[in-house]
Formats: C-alpha cells, sequence, structure tokens
C-alpha cells in the first residue's frame, strides 16, 4: 500500500442499539483503534418510536488492525457482561427488616 492508498476497511461487528453503538464506540476510540460507523442515525430518538426501520450500526476497522478490534470487541463483551450479571446476594429492600422472615408466620 503506498501512503496516498486507503487503507482496506472490513466488518468489525454490528449493534442494533444505538446507546450500545455509542458506548462501543467510545470504548474502541479511547483505545486507540481507528474505526468508521456505518447506519448511524441523526435521530435515534426516533428509533424507538419505529424500531424496524432502524438499521444496525456497522462498525468497520482497517484491515491490518481486526485482530487488535476482535481483542477489543471481546474485552468490551466480558467487561458488559459483568456489569448485567447480578450478584448472588442482591442488597435487601428498604423496609424488609418490617416484613419479618420470608415464609415465615406471625405468631
Amino acid at each position: 500500500m503506498t501512503e496516498n492508498e486507503e487503507p482496506r476497511y472490513v466488518e468489525l461487528t454490528s449493534a442494533a442499539d444505538p446507546v450500545q453503538a455509542d458506548l462501543l464506540a467510545i470504548f474502541l476510540d479511547s483505545a486507540g483503534l481507528e474505526f468508521r460507523m456505518t447506519g448511524v442515525r441523526s435521530a435515534p430518538v426516533l428509533a424507538g418510536l419505529t424500531p424496524a426501520a432502524q438499521e444496525p450500526v456497522m462498525f468497520h476497522v482497517p484491515e491490518d488492525q481486526f485482530e487488535h478490534g476482535r481483542e477489543l470487541l471481546a474485552e468490551y463483551q466480558l467487561a458488559q457482561a459483568r456489569e448485567f450479571v447480578p450478584s448472588e446476594f442482591p442488597p435487601p429492600y428498604e423496609g424488609d427488616e418490617e416484613q419479618g422472615e420470608p415464609g415465615g408466620s406471625e405468631p
């Protein structure tokens, strides 16, 4: 490839949710990965009104950075999965102490 030649971009992933696409873009950008996004809407709020019309946002990276992009994507997905896994013992709700033990009967 010569200096004036544009690198070839390949598809890394897609995101159907515009908010998730924005979060992924921030993550990739902060990691220094060069990428392009296609399918970005100028009014993503309208996507909630017509979800069937919403195109997924496609992420493309230079071909020579594809493997690094896959590693970053796996790291991002792992971090997202950790955030959505509930803890083994969720914190009690306020007022639980007033209701007594679950399954118990009041005398």
